[in-house]
């Protein structure tokens, strides 16, 4: 299985004239403000950006569901494997 390829801000900056560095740097500034966030790389800033129409505060809204989610549920976020129950496997095999 082929792994996806990150892409970085410079190609995501090209693919999307509205994204504006100044933007990822007041998300940025914004995450670095809140005490519960992690350090998240600018590529991630510019998808939660373009994900919301490049319009901030549904994207601080959004950043904040994300990392709440993954905190008080990790379970959907890790070892994250589509065979792993029983019944899903026997649902999938073929006779």
């Amino acid at each position: 299985m082929s792994m996806m390829k990150r892409i970085t801000l410079e190609e995501e900056m090209k693919k999307n004239p509205q994204l504006k560095l100044s933007d990822i740097q007041l998300l940025r500034e914004w995450c670095e403000k809140q005490p519960h966030l992690p350090k998240i790389e600018d590529s991630f800033l510019a998808l939660f950006l373009h994900s919301n129409y490049y319009q901030m505060e549904p994207t601080k809204n959004i950043i904040e569901n994300y990392y709440t989610i993954r905190t008080h549920a990790p379970e959907f976020f890790s070892d994250r494997d589509p065979f792993g129950g029983k019944e899903l496997r026997q649902a999938f095999q073929v006779q």
